[in-house]
């Protein structure tokens, strides 16, 4: 392992942004983060209806009425999602079930990074294989338009459902880091769950989607590394909440960078003769 003595959490996860630029060329960020009251569908519908001139912005991704909204949300053209959330399967739902046009990119700063919650948010709207004029909606074209005054621009309907089959082995490490993660928010200790989370990563070379594994390790190694230099800083378990997202979304790069610069922790000879 490599240790990087004072690292900064932006250079640290910087190259996993690049790769969300990468695959969107020419990508601009506008980061837009309305808080409404839970459970209120009435009152949720009314407003938009009421007021069609008005753009109305649920924050974190609406996960709390999300169950239901994403149904109304097409018929209410300015009813909006800002991405301010970091939950895999949320985010996921987002992407899938809200016209991308009405998706809008948020990192909820000052605790989230414009940047660092691009490379995570992000990463959904290329895994489940949204457009590039799709992405650029979200990522900062449509807020542009809202900031400008200008009319909202629909960017298609919602995706819906895939069917493809979720990869077992890498929902067992997103299952453990996503413990891992909110147990760290609530003080509790997260190094079982971490270990777990390492030896879910504990697969042949000849697996599919090894590198992914392998990069998963490295983001644990770089957590280990940050959290030991800021025991205190909650940003710390934001290269836990990339790695369940990385777990998540195999079919994105991961950065070429990461899986060179070094070798994660030993792995267990099982794995490495199977």
């Amino acid at each position: 392992m490599v240790r990087m003595l004072d690292m900064n959490l932006f250079e640290a996860l910087r190259p996993w942004t690049e790769v969300v630029f990468e695959q969107a060329p020419g990508l601009e960020l506008f980061d837009a983060h309305t808080h409404l009251g839970q459970n209120d569908p009435d009152g949720m519908k009314q407003t938009p209806e009421d007021f069609p001139n008005a753009k109305l912005i649920l924050a974190h991704a609406g996960t709390s009425d999300l169950s239901w909204i994403w149904r109304a949300a097409a018929d209410l053209p300015n009813l909006l999602f800002d991405t301010a959330w970091w939950i895999p399967a949320d985010l996921e739902a987002l992407f899938s079930l809200v016209p991308p046009g009405q998706i809008v990119f948020a990192s909820d700063a000052p605790y989230g990074n414009t940047f660092i919650s691009a490379s995570f948010q992000l990463r959904w709207a290329l895994q489940l294989g949204l457009s590039a004029d799709q992405i650029h909606s979200i990522a900062g074209g449509q807020s542009l338009r809202i900031a400008a005054g200008e009319p909202l621009q629909p960017a298609g309907p919602a995706i819906g459902e895939r069917d493809k089959a979720p990869h077992l082995l890498l929902e067992r490490v997103a299952f453990f880091l996503l413990f891992s993660a909110m147990g760290s928010m609530r003080g509790v200790d997260p190094t079982e769950m971490l270990a777990l989370a390492r030896l879910a990563c504990d697969v042949p070379d000849e697996i599919d989607d090894a590198p992914v594994f392998a990069a998963i390790r490295g983001l644990l190694d770089d957590y280990e590394v940050y959290a030991a230099e800021h025991p205190e800083e909650r940003r710390r378990i934001t290269f836990l909440i990339l790695a369940a997202t990385v777990a998540r979304t195999p079919d994105v790069p991961v950065p070429p960078g990461v899986l060179n610069r070094r070798d994660s922790a030993p792995r267990s000879a099982a794995a490495r003769s199977a």
